[in-house]
């Protein structure tokens, strides 16, 4: 009876949760465990014999799982925000670098060159990839590439 009201409810939240960003399992221990959900990747779920298996790796028992939701925040501990050697560094969608804008160009995961907002201050470049649609690009300062993924 417990495996099938665990797995309605699992029905129930994924309809009503499209945008979700991540499921959570939190155990009675208070650990919470993420598993990232996006529109090309979702978390596997199999709940069958007493066990909560997702992802074909990652096994709990029914007695171990306080609750599980989908969540529309990432996981707290992922990597958001990245500062490199020699004074580049990427936030919230913006990478900033050192040098001249002339030579910043950005490509998308195709190859093909695509327009960016590409600022200048102070002798860095800004290249704010918030206008852009979700993806991966390569940004190109004459002397460094990046690859950036646009979330």
């Amino acid at each position: 009876m417990r495996k099938f009201i665990l797995s309605l409810a699992l029905i129930v939240a994924c309809v009503l949760s499209a945008s979700a960003k991540s499921f959570v399992l939190t155990l009675k221990d208070g650990t919470k465990v993420y598993f990232a959900v996006t529109i090309d990747k979702s978390a596997v779920m199999d709940i069958s014999k007493g066990n909560i298996t997702i992802e074909d790796k990652n096994t709990y028992t029914f007695e171990q799982v306080k609750s599980f939701v989908l969540s529309n925040e990432n996981d707290p501990n992922a990597i958001n925000d990245v500062e490199m050697d020699g004074g580049a560094s990427y936030k919230a969608n913006t990478l900033v670098v050192p040098g001249n804008m002339n030579t910043v160009k950005v490509y998308d995961a195709s190859g093909a060159q695509v327009e960016a907002n590409i600022s200048e201050s102070n002798g860095r470049v800004i290249v704010n990839l918030n206008n852009m649609n979700k993806g991966v690009y390569v940004v190109s300062t004459g002397s460094t590439s990046f690859k950036v993924i646009k979330k």
